[in-house]
């Protein structure tokens, strides 16, 4: 997951998931990585489901999750507005994008916003929280990767507006693989992580990377809650 908050933000937040993360600053993002295991009980001791199915907080916004669950690839936007609702790209091979079933379904508008394009082609960078220490705004980070840092974004500066048709593009192809449709979608925003998708880069080896611990008690409250959510469908059922 990639999120504009400064990166003690992100480690606040991970302190009480389900399961250990690791938290890094990544060229003025934060990206936040599961690091073996959730500690809740089946179905959801899916380390990676269980990030993509967290909701982030008004100070994490906007993020967007990038995932890749078994075959599919999964895209998560966290918009950056009060009370926003938690968006979903789905692709599958051979379909394509998918609807995701009860969930809301992401446009590549909500994408190219939560990435900062718009942003970026509308006005100059302003200082923010969103920037790393010593960066300004936030799309700062990717300034300084377009010097060749080792986990630069590798898209061009094309205008804003075409993103959302290529992102179109790359998700309804069903000829792909996943890697390649999420590292497609990175390039198309220019966001950076590409390579930590592909393991050519260890979330661990960057610089000011935090291994992040959460209590054993936030993942056994969690299971009481799915527990009572269970028995209270059955009850209203019966």
């Amino acid at each position: 997951m990639l999120s504009r908050c400064r990166p003690e933000t992100a480690i606040a937040w991970s302190r009480r998931g389900l399961g250990a993360a690791t938290v890094a600053p990544l060229e003025g993002w934060t990206v936040v990585m599961p690091t073996g295991p959730a500690r809740a009980r089946y179905p959801y001791d899916d380390a990676v489901a269980s990030l993509a199915g967290r909701p982030v907080g008004l100070w994490m916004r906007p993020a967007i999750g990038v995932f890749q669950l078994g075959r599919q690839a999964v895209l998560t936007v966290h918009p950056d507005a009060w009370r926003a609702v938690q968006r979903w790209a789905i692709w599958t091979p051979r379909d394509g994008l998918v609807a995701p079933i009860g969930l809301a379904a992401a446009r590549p508008a909500d994408l190219v916003a939560a990435a900062g394009l718009l942003e970026e082609s509308g006005r100059a960078p302003t200082t923010g929280q969103a920037g790393h220490a010593g960066q300004e705004g936030p799309r700062a980070g990717h300034d300084a990767a377009s010097t060749g840092g080792p986990l630069a974004a590798t898209g061009s500066t094309g205008l804003a507006a075409d993103a959302p048709a290529r992102l179109r593009a790359v998700l309804r192809d069903g000829d792909n693989d996943a890697t390649g449709v999420l590292a497609g979608v990175l390039d198309i925003l220019e966001l950076p992580g590409a390579q930590l998708l592909t393991g050519e880069v260890s979330v661990e080896d960057l610089p000011g990377a935090r291994l992040v611990e959460p209590a054993g008690r936030h993942a056994r409250a969690f299971d009481r809650l799915v527990s009572d959510e269970a028995r209270h469908r059955i009850e209203m059922e019966a």
